[in-house]
């Protein structure tokens, strides 16, 4: 939302600071919250989402470079997208990053860490 400039900093910073002070305090339900299996998970392959959210990023970047034809407008592949065409690629995106970061976590960096042990 930043990015369509809908949400204002001091509103981010106030919903941020009362996460973290919730989380802090481990309150019932906000520690329930944090401490359930879906985010349990994101934060066991945070290290593979970190190294692999950019190469996916940049692959998609450069697969729309070669596609931008500046001369036509019908195919609409130029940088000018739709809040539709956004939201879809933006799914697409964490789809991806995430069951690629799934796998780095499972494949390689679960075995890594038995093996330096």
């Amino acid at each position: 939302l930043w990015h369509f400039n809908l949400l204002h900093d001091p509103v981010a910073i106030l919903i941020f600071g009362i996460m973290i002070l919730s989380a802090a305090y481990n309150d019932d339900k906000v520690g329930h919250f944090f401490n359930g299996r879906c985010l349990q998970y994101i934060g066991n392959i945070s290290y593979s989402l970190y190294l692999v959210h950019l190469p996916i990023l940049y692959t998609y970047i450069m697969y729309r470079k070669m596609q931008y034809q500046p001369d036509t407008q019908a195919m609409n592949l130029g940088y000018n997208f739709s809040l539709l065409e956004a939201w879809i690629g933006l799914f697409f995106f964490l789809t991806i990053t995430f069951m690629v970061s799934a796998l780095s976590y499972k494949y390689i960096e679960k075995p890594a860490r038995l093996y330096l042990k």
